[in-house]
């Protein structure tokens, strides 16, 4: 039946994969130094539409945010205020419309001396 009526698309659509996150390391960071990361999100079907910290935190003075025109990219950026290591999973929501919105998970660290 897949293919025989255009309401059936959405329906006969392969199922996505699980969400990638590139690169699997982040860049360590220096108090009082701005700070520049990107993490890529791969094997998304449809774009991203949001990052969230979902267990942990980011260090003190960093903000993650989409980086706006890019379906999946995120930014993590800002002006470390404390050292330590910070360890935080990145959770990602993908939005939805002939396939199933996807979401995942990754799990950073952050070391700021």
């Amino acid at each position: 039946m897949c293919g025989t009526l255009a309401l059936f698309v959405a329906a006969c659509s392969p199922t996505p994969g699980p969400l990638g996150f590139d690169p699997q390391a982040l860049p360590d960071a220096h108090v009082g130094v701005a700070y520049d990361a990107r993490i890529n999100i791969t094997g998304n079907a449809t774009p991203v539409g949001g990052y969230s910290i979902s267990a942990g935190a980011l260090p003190s003075g960093l903000s993650i945010e989409r980086v706006p025109g890019a379906d999946a990219m995120g930014h993590i950026f800002g002006t470390p205020t404390a050292p330590g290591t910070v360890t935080f999973t990145l959770s990602v929501w993908c939005y939805g419309t002939n396939v199933s919105g996807q979401t995942g998970s990754g799990q950073y660290s952050i070391t700021v001396r």
